[in-house]
């Protein structure tokens, strides 16, 4: 997933994300079904996790939307949408750079019709997920993003 950050921290100092932020992160990604789209945001609870200076762990929401669609002899496509909740930590070894890993526990509603599936069939089911990335901040407050996972 890459995309945009929007982190409203109340410090620029290192850490780069600490207990009491709020970090709103909004994403365009790559996938195989679709052109994924997200929204998370993500509060600050804990400072020196562990007692690891500079590490520091976050909770919040997630909401993921993708779309697909074939074209040709075979036409078929569908959705997909991905509420859920994020627990994410954080560390920073460098002025600007935020490494960051988490786990997602969602429910993740699809749907598609076409020519595999005649009409429009759903399913839903319990999502589960962990990614890692890196935020660089080019001020106090607006940044980029690259995660995987």
């Amino acid at each position: 997933m890459i995309a945009i950050l929007f982190a409203f921290a109340t410090s620029a100092q290192n850490p780069i994300f600490e207990k009491g932020n709020t970090a709103i992160n909004v994403g365009v990604g790559l996938g195989i079904r679709g052109l994924p789209v997200e929204v998370s945001a993500i509060y600050g609870i804990v400072d020196d996790l562990f007692r690891v200076d500079g590490l520091n762990l976050g909770v919040g929401g997630y909401f993921g939307f993708s779309s697909w669609k074939s074209g040709g002899l075979w036409t078929y496509g569908g959705y997909s949408i991905l509420p859920g909740v994020r627990g994410e930590v954080h560390y920073s070894i460098v002025d600007k750079l935020d490494f960051f890993g988490g786990v997602l526990l969602g429910f993740r509603v699809d749907n598609w019709d076409g020519y595999y599936y005649p009409g429009s069939t759903s399913s839903w089911h319990l999502s589960t997920g962990a990614y890692v990335g890196a935020k660089y901040f080019l001020t106090e407050n607006f940044g980029f993003f690259a995660s995987v996972g």
